[in-house]
């Protein structure tokens, strides 16, 4: 099973969904998990939103196929209110204010137990290649995944205490992975390596990190080694000179100004981009997976291109029944 997180707008929901594809190569059978209701990766795959029980929705190459759906809390706090409360005014009152309320007031773990033990189940019950949960973001990761901190405020024992400590068991297992994704920026890169030490003080096993909408190397050099007389000379080369041809055109001086500003504006994005790819590296001591920026946003076509690049996060350990 392979949790994404990463913090909010970094594109982990994309990552997710391209590594869905990788791992469902080749003749796999991939399950990816939605667990915030949210239609980003749905969007990609050209969905409006996932099923709320699992469905094919992609294709892979080699005969694979990516099914999906997407976590309805409320509905599966109901069902195991339904199945595992036996006051009918209880479930009446759950029902009446609102069951995820209801829950989290009687125990404000048991909404994360249940979303995750209901994925472990799944990853469990068998006919699947791989897992892969679309996980809440960094600031959230830890709480969801950490069974084991929400079991004070559940049970000492009885059915959801059990079910508790087997999720726990698994997701500390190696049948898990949980990938980091972040952006080459300091904030996404200091709340990435918070979020990873947090995870590995709960004994998560971290699998990768992925950088994700990296700027092209050459671009950075180029725009990081351009002078002001480079600029005009393609200005030049690019914009006709005036009638007289004794002295810059108007299109000539509106195009050197535009190519200064963008050269500015990567240059600026290149500097940030090099000293945050620094500043992981020497934190995490382990390989990082480079993704490049997609122009225009990433689409179905560019979602496949993704999976091609995420080598090492296909860790294909079929999860022990």
């Amino acid at each position: 099973m392979h949790v994404i997180t990463g913090k909010g707008g970094t594109g982990k929901s994309t990552i997710a969904g391209a590594l869905s594809l990788r791992l469902a190569a080749d003749g796999g059978r991939v399950l990816l998990v939605e667990t915030e209701g949210r239609p980003a990766v749905a969007a990609t795959l050209g969905l409006a939103t996932f099923p709320r029980s699992p469905e094919k929705v992609a294709s892979a190459s080699g005969g694979g196929e990516v099914h999906a759906c997407s976590l309805d809390a409320e509905a599966v706090l109901e069902d195991y209110l339904s199945s595992n409360v036996g006051s009918s005014l209880a479930i009446a009152a759950a029902r009446k204010f609102g069951v995820t309320e209801f829950a989290t007031a009687i125990a404000p773990g048991l909404r994360d137990v249940l979303l995750s033990g209901f994925i472990v189940a799944e990853a469990r019950r068998g006919g699947w290649s791989a897992v892969v949960v679309d996980a809440p973001p960094t600031g959230r990761v830890a709480r969801f995944l950490d069974v084991t901190r929400a079991l004070g405020d559940i049970a000492t024992s009885g059915p959801i205490h059990r079910q508790a400590a087997d999720t726990a068991a698994f997701l500390r297992s190696g049948s898990t992975r949980v990938h980091m994704v972040t952006l080459a920026e300091p904030l996404p890169v200091r709340e990435s390596l918070e979020a990873l030490d947090e995870l590995a003080e709960v004994n998560l096993p971290l699998g990768s990190v992925v950088v994700n909408r990296l700027l092209d190397d050459d671009l950075c050099d180029a725009a990081l080694s351009l002078r002001y007389d480079d600029v005009t000379a393609i200005a030049r080369t690019l914009a006709p000179a005036d009638d007289a041809g004794d002295g810059p055109s108007s299109s000539n001086e509106t195009l050197t100004t535009a190519l200064l500003a963008e050269l500015d504006d990567v240059a600026a994005r290149a500097r940030i981009q090099r000293r945050s790819l620094t500043e992981l590296a020497d934190d995490w001591p382990h390989p990082i997976t480079r993704i490049p920026a997609q122009p225009g946003g990433v689409r179905i076509e560019g979602l496949y291109d993704i999976a091609d690049l995420l080598t090492g996060l296909d860790h294909r350990e079929v999860p022990n029944a």
